[in-house]
């Protein structure tokens, strides 16, 4: 048996917003900061987010599906799946990868604990491709 359990976030509003972001506009959201301009909010009222300093917000809820990756043997899992160095991710911090040959939204979310979100078109064949690194 192995010590990482996956298991899926389920349904979940998303909203992309590329743009210059005014400090403390995503305060009370739950937010992810991909870069200087990319942002991802995971909150079930980010549909509803005004315009905020000029950036473009758009729902990309149906585009992604994910999971988590939980357990003492996650960051070892993560480590075999994708060529970053998992140490430099801090506690609610998140970034691109590639994995599997797609891309990925990596979030560490507790000491050994992670989520991921892929292209939903993908989903199916990286949860495969992550239980076959398992063993």
């Amino acid at each position: 048996m192995s010590a990482t359990r996956i298991e899926p976030i389920g349904p979940e509003r998303l909203v992309a917003i590329d743009g210059e972001v005014p400090r403390g506009a995503l305060a009370g959201l739950a937010a992810l900061r991909l870069g200087p301009r990319e942002h991802l909010v995971l909150d079930a009222e980010a549909a509803t987010l005004p315009p905020r300093g000029g950036a473009l917000a758009v729902d990309v809820g149906d585009a992604h599906e994910g999971g988590t990756l939980a357990g003492p043997g996650a960051a070892r899992l993560l480590a075999k799946a994708c060529t970053l160095d998992l140490a430099l991710v801090g506690l609610g911090e998140a970034t691109r990868t590639a994995m599997a040959g797609g891309p990925a939204i990596l979030r560490r979310v507790a000491p050994e604990a992670w989520e991921l979100r892929v292209d939903r078109s993908h989903a199916a064949w990286i949860e495969a491709w992550l239980r076959s690194l398992e063993g």
